[in-house]
């Protein structure tokens, strides 16, 4: 017999702030895709995907984000707890991919510096139906 989940309250942000809650962001990654599948960021920008190991609580995902944030010349890094991933986006005429590794590995975890997925294979997704 499969465990039921019992008892459980969704508490939004504005109230979690409010009863000191801290906010923990975990699957909040996502990607600012264009329809044409192209990135969606300013020109003159770039964004990188880094696979990033040994995270194993939200303080090592902060800490992680922080990290990157620091570093100058890059604009925004978001890092997503369960998806083991950072979503950095920089100038490259200042700040190559192998700095933003290096900051990640001088933290304490392990990075990679993901393939961007092509065109097409965006375009091939299927989408499913959840049915209740």
């Amino acid at each position: 017999m499969a465990p039921s989940i019992k008892n459980i309250q969704l508490t939004s942000l504005a109230t979690a702030a409010t009863n000191g809650l801290e906010e923990v962001r975990l699957l909040d990654f996502y990607e600012d895709r264009n329809y044409d599948g192209s990135v969606g960021i300013e020109e003159g920008l770039n964004r990188i995907h880094v696979g990033v190991t040994g995270m194993i609580c939200a303080a090592c995902s902060n800490y992680v984000e922080v990290a990157l944030n620091a570093v100058d010349d890059v604009i925004s890094a978001s890092v997503a707890l369960l998806q083991n991933k950072a979503d950095v986006v920089y100038k490259p005429s200042l700040v190559k991919d192998v700095h933003i590794k290096n900051e990640i590995e001088d933290a304490g975890f392990e990075a990679e510096i993901l393939p961007e997925p092509s065109v097409d294979s965006l375009r091939k997704k299927s989408h499913g139906t959840l049915v209740g």
